[in-house]
Formats: C-alpha cells, structure tokens, sequence
C-alpha cells in the first residue's frame, strides 16, 4: 500500500474515533484557553483555474467547541465547505481542521475565521498570511512525493 493511501486512511480513522473528556485533574487549569494556534495553507501548490483545497487548522483550545467559517473576498462561503470531528491534544485542550473546496483565480482573497468562547473577538487567518511562531510545521502530501512545507 502506497504511504499517501496509508495517510488518508490514518486520517480517516481518527476522524471516527470517539472524543473522551478530559481528565477531571486537566480540567480545573483550563479555563476558556482560545486557540494557540491558527494557520491556514493549502493542500497542494496553487495553480490558477486548478482544483485545491484550503485548510484552517485550529488547536490548543479549551473547551470545546469552534466555530470556523471561510469567506472568499469578504462574502461568507459555505459550499465546498467541510469541518473535521474535534480531537483531543495531550494536554486535554483541542484542536479542529476545516477544508474549503476551491478554484483559485486571481485576485480572489480567502480567510478562516474562528470563534470560541475565550476569545474577545473572532480571529482571522488570510490565506498567505505568515504563521505565528508558536505554531508547528505542517506537511504537505502529494501523490508523487511527500516534501516538508513550511506555512507561510
């Protein structure tokens, strides 16, 4: 079995797991912690009038849930649109994935916004934007190779 169709069926079972609540120890030092970490980067290099897919990756929050909604120049975009179940970190905080289906043409401005209850107003992420520095690198899967991808 090729190590990409090894990946989407990783990703695939994760995504059927069952979230457990985190311990009752973990819960009393996380209080309403917003996101820590933001990003968004598409799935494969972009070209314009070909096919891709943008991702909002959100983690490091507590509790659950967010909110995530993409809008393309401005306007709330809601077709193409899909949201990962949530998953657990290890320190009992959470993290979220969101695609949009998309097109790319020129001049077209993409961004994720998320919402959550620690938050004192939505954050915003636009496409291109650089990453913040507490977050991680992220690897990007293609069907001829796998290369590291630093975002943004």
């Amino acid at each position: 079995m090729s190590s990409l169709l090894s990946f989407f069926l990783l990703s695939r079972e994760l995504e059927q797991r069952e979230i457990k609540s985190p311990p009752a120890y973990l819960s009393l030092h996380l209080k309403e912690d917003p996101p820590s970490c933001l990003v968004i980067y598409t799935l494969l290099h972009v070209e314009l009038g070909v096919q891709n897919t943008l991702i909002c990756h959100v983690t490091g929050f507590y509790p659950a849930p967010v909110n995530i909604t993409w809008n393309k120049n401005e306007q709330k975009v809601t077709e193409g649109t899909s949201t990962s179940i949530l998953f657990p970190n290890k320190d009992g905080s959470f993290k979220q994935t969101s695609r949009l289906d998309l097109i790319p043409k020129k001049r077209d401005v993409y961004s994720c916004t998320v919402e959550h209850v620690g938050l004192t107003q939505p954050t915003t992420k636009f496409d291109g934007e650089k990453i913040q520095p507490n977050c991680f690198t992220l690897y990007c899967f293609t069907a001829t190779a796998i290369s590291r991808h630093f975002i943004f």
